[in-house]
């Protein structure tokens, strides 16, 4: 995978998804004989609801950015866009 492509908040997800790896790892080495795929699963419990709520939130983000700069929705009914209307 070609990094240098990534939109910023495809690089954030990335560098979390790296970070979210690591520290399920460190609890997997810190874990007892006998109790690895125990710490594992507690990690990822621990922290996959975090990284699914911040990536969601991340990539809603840069939608909405995208959408506000870009001032212009797409009409649902054809391929035209349409100016937005302020209300």
């Amino acid at each position: 995978m070609d990094f240098t492509c990534l939109s910023p908040a495809e690089r954030l997800v990335a560098e979390r998804a790296i970070l979210f790896a690591r520290a399920a790892k460190a609890k997997g080495d810190a874990a007892p004989y006998g109790q690895i795929l125990n710490h594992l699963e507690q990690a990822v419990l621990l922290h996959g609801r975090e990284f699914m709520r911040q990536t969601l939130q991340d990539i809603a983000q840069e939608k909405i950015n995208e959408i506000e700069s870009d001032k212009e929705i797409p009409c649902s009914s054809c391929t035209k866009k349409k100016k937005e209307h302020k209300r």
